[in-house]
């Protein structure tokens, strides 16, 4: 697929979380490594990563674990971003270059910021340093129902090590990201992506599916997402809100092996494992058995 506004594809999911060192052994409990916590000192942030593998060239893919360190010190955009529960804050798209797809989503329609060079260090158990550098584009606050943002790397390299991608429960990348939205606002919301994205939704009876290039956002009403997850209790989604990720994993009855044997509840629906929000930092995860 070609890039439209700049975008390759949806890179990573943003998760806001209390403390990364709980978030961490969250994860780890669901079958996930992460990587080393790292923080932004002068943006008031810190997080780990659970490093998947893109099944595309050019792009990351994973799910980030964010937590405030010094609400002082936030950009004023990410202190919106940033507020509420834990659980899904935002969609970070992967940008081949920031300053054109800033003047492409301008030109869409969309206000944006000034585009943002960022650096954190990743400390491996071994001592070595990663230099992690990148920019970011957000847009202004408050003018989409669902927040985005992107990402241009630097050292994308960084995010594809081979020992940052195993995880214990076979996952292999996250493929999907759920969001609720109004009955009202329905058709208005998917117009607003399918416009940032270039794709137009594959719609059902109150869902739509926004495909990007190998991942996608689906959208749902609210009575579409309480039959969407079976038992899996989703009524602390207050639309518009993003709800649930669905992660591919190599070997489903070891995913699910794996949450029996750390004591972790699930739902078994007919095609995939579906976690509880309280188990899974404020997410519904959803393990799906991967396609190829």
């Amino acid at each position: 697929m070609t890039a439209v506004n700049g975008i390759a594809d949806i890179d990573h999911v943003m998760c806001q979380v209390t403390d990364t060192e709980q978030a961490q052994a969250v994860f780890e409990r669901l079958g996930f490594a992460t990587t080393p916590r790292s923080s932004i000192a002068d943006g008031g942030v810190a997080n780990r990563l659970v490093i998947l593998t893109p099944k595309g060239p050019g792009v990351a893919n994973f799910i980030e674990l964010m937590a405030i360190e010094d609400r002082d010190r936030l950009e004023p955009a990410m202190a919106q971003v940033l507020s509420g529960s834990q659980g899904i804050k935002s969609l970070v798209n992967n940008l081949e270059d920031a300053d054109t797809a800033r003047a492409a989503q301008l030109a869409a329609g969309f206000a944006m910021l000034e585009v943002w060079p960022k650096q954190r260090i990743w400390q491996l158990p071994s001592g070595e340093e990663l230099l992690v550098a990148f920019r970011v584009l957000l847009p202004e606050p408050g003018q989409v129902p669902l927040m985005f943002n992107g990402v241009q790397y630097r050292t994308l390299q960084h995010y594809l090590r081979p020992e940052f991608q195993q995880h214990p429960n076979g996952a292999l990348r996250w493929v999907a990201v759920g969001a609720v939205i109004d009955d009202a606002d329905f058709d208005s919301t998917v117009a607003i992506y399918e416009r940032l994205y270039g794709s137009t939704a594959v719609r059902g009876a109150g869902q739509a599916i926004v495909t990007v290039r190998d991942t996608s956002l689906t959208l749902m009403t609210p009575d579409v997402l309480a039959g969407a997850y079976g038992a899996v209790e989703v009524s602390g989604f207050d639309p518009p809100d993003y709800c649930s990720v669905s992660v591919a994993v190599a070997n489903l009855p070891r995913a699910a092996a794996l949450l029996a044997d750390a004591g972790v509840r699930y739902v078994q629906l007919t095609d995939s494992l579906v976690v509880e929000p309280a188990d899974a930092c404020g997410m519904v995860l959803e393990f799906v058995a991967s396609a190829a």
